[in-house]
Order: C-alpha cells, then structure tokens, then sequence
C-alpha cells in the first residue's frame, strides 16, 4: 500500500514538474500570421550611447524642429518608406524563408476590432511612424487580441518596430566615421492574445561614411539602410527556422542579438580606466571579430542563405502547385534546414 502512495505522489509531481515547463512553440503551429502593425523612428538619428560623455542623440523637440528646418534630409523624410520596406520585407521572408503564411494586408486593416483601436491620448508625444495603412499600436489587449486573430483567421500576431540609427565609429561629432544601425524590435502573439516572444535584433553596418565638416552623403547613407533592415529580419526568422523553435518567454523578457559589438562614439578622448579611446576600440574591434567568428560557426554563411532560401523556394512552389503533400513538403522542408 505504501509502495503504491509513494509511486502514486512521485506520478503527481512528475506530471506537475512537467504541465510547468514551457513548450516549444514552432512558426509551423502559429500559422497563418497576422502582421498587426510595422513602426519606426521617424528620423535616423545618433544613437545615444549611455556610458558616453557625449550625447549625439536627438530628443522629441529636436526631431520636431529637424522636420521643420531640414525637410529636404533623407534621413529626415523617408520614415514611412522605412517603414513600408520593412513590412514588405518581412511580409516575404517570413513565407520564403519561414515557410507560414502571412495574412493579406487588407484583411487585417479591415477588422472592426482593429479599425476601432484607440491609442492613449498621451499619444502625440510619440515620435514614431507606422507603415502606410497601419495603426501605431500600443499595448494590446489579450481580448482585443484575440478578437483580431478571429476576424482575419490567423493563428498568432506579430507587432514589428525597426530603429534606424547612426552611429559614430571614429572621430568626432564634426569629422570621423559614421556607421549605420538597424534594431527590429518583435513582439509575437499566441492565439491566447498572451505576448509570448519580445526580442530585439540589432545589425551594425560593414561600410563607414566618411563625415567632415558634419557633412555626408545622405542619400547613398539612407539607400544601404534597406540592407540591414533585410539582415536584421533574416536574423530574425533564421533563428527560430534554424533552431526549429521559440522559446516561450515571458512578457516582460527581451533578448537581443547584437552583431558586432557596438562601437564607442566618443573616440579620442580618454576612458575612465586610464586607456586611450584607441585603445578600447582596439579591444572593441577585437570582441566584434570574435562575436563574428562565434556567430559564423552557427550562422549559414550568405551563400548558403541564398542557396537555401532558393531551395525554401521551389519547395513551396511545388507544394502550392499540389505537386508533393503537406507531409513532403515538411519533410524537405526540414532536410534542407537541417532540422
């Protein structure tokens, strides 16, 4: 009798250790997704390193008075293009490469629930902009939600945000070397309406824009922002397809992906620690090639990625087709992930 109270307790908290541990959550069984809403800073400013003595960032009065007297700056005036390339961006890789299906535009922007949002009226302090047609969400309710996946029969939602950024990799605020920045911020939706996933991704550009004078080619610097905003979504969506899964997480957690380290602005004076700026850019560039190299091991190099999404391709071309099952479609889906 004793023998079976024991193995009867140990069965109760196996099953109680085990209904507490999260499950992994596949894109395959969140699909189709609804895109809710893609957002971004209004004006590619300086990012503002906090540790840095010099603070380059721009606040809400200075974007309001940049847009006023700099109306003819790129870097001003392409926020909705941003913003419309990102969605258009991650609207297809997230089918190419994802393998889901994503919910027409239209039909998300035709919900009643969606269409009757309302935003706090503590909104206009808000610099951001959203991509054409779309609403600038807020918090979301898990009802409201839920309402929206009901109207456009959708699985799970994603709410996108892409910060585009400038930073100084050397020099000074009048003559050094700029880089661009690119942070997508992605919150995923089950179908409960709970926010099961918040992770930033954060993309540092390979080519410096030589500043002198506080003065660039702006135009050229804004066209190479549509490339890392398509790494930044390719990190991504490559994350949770090369892995098979995403981590449920709590509301609150944000993890981020940030290759390479991110640089120092304040090159050429001296650290509190003694060393010269050079010096810990040198430390800097060091730990960016490691990140790299680390990165690489796990990280399909960009031919691969081509090659694969091209493969990713034909796949759903034949399965669209109805020329392999769902079954094989999964399957080679799989083999040519790795999974």
């Amino acid at each position: 009798m004793k023998k079976t109270l024991i193995l009867s307790a140990c069965a109760s908290l196996s099953l109680l250790f085990s209904s507490c541990k999260s499950a992994p959550i596949t894109f395959d069984n969140r699909s189709p997704i609804g895109i809710l809403s893609v957002m971004g800073n209004s004006a590619i400013t300086w990012y503002s390193d906090k540790d840095s003595d010099e603070d380059m960032s721009d606040g809400l009065l200075t974007t309001m008075v940049n847009k006023l007297i700099d109306s003819n700056n790129p870097e001003v005036t392409t926020g909705v293009d941003r913003a419309d390339y990102t969605d258009e961006s991650l609207r297809s890789m997230l089918e190419e490469i994802g393998g889901v299906k994503v919910i027409a535009k239209d039909k998300v922007l035709k919900s009643s629930t969606y269409q009757a949002y309302s935003r706090s009226p503590l909104a206009f302090l808000d610099t951001s902009v959203a991509a054409t047609g779309y609403t600038k969400l807020g918090g979301l309710s898990a009802k409201t939600a839920r309402n929206i996946m009901r109207e456009i029969g959708a699985k799970s939602l994603i709410i996108a945000n892409i910060d585009c950024h400038k930073t100084l990799y050397s020099g000074n605020n009048r003559n050094g070397k700029v880089q661009g920045m690119v942070t997508l911020k992605i919150k995923f939706i089950d179908e409960r309406g709970k926010e099961i996933v918040n992770k930033e991704f954060t993309v540092l550009s390979d080519d410096l824009v030589i500043m002198r004078g506080r003065k660039y080619d702006k135009a050229e610097f804004v066209e190479s922002f549509k490339e890392l905003i398509d790494n930044s979504i390719k990190l991504f969506i490559m994350e949770y397809v090369g892995n098979g899964v995403i981590e449920d997480l709590d509301s609150d957690e944000v993890d981020a992906i940030s290759l390479p380290v991110k640089p120092r602005p304040n090159a050429g004076t001296a650290e509190p620690n003694g060393e010269s700026s050079e010096k810990v850019e040198e430390k800097v560039v060091e730990k960016a090639d490691s990140a790299i190299e680390a990165e690489s091991e796990k990280t399909p190099s960009s031919d691969d990625l081509s090659k694969t999404e091209n493969e990713l391709k034909e796949l759903k071309s034949l399965f669209d087709k109805g020329l392999i099952t769902e079954d094989e479609y999964k399957a080679k889906k799989a083999k040519v992930l790795g999974l």
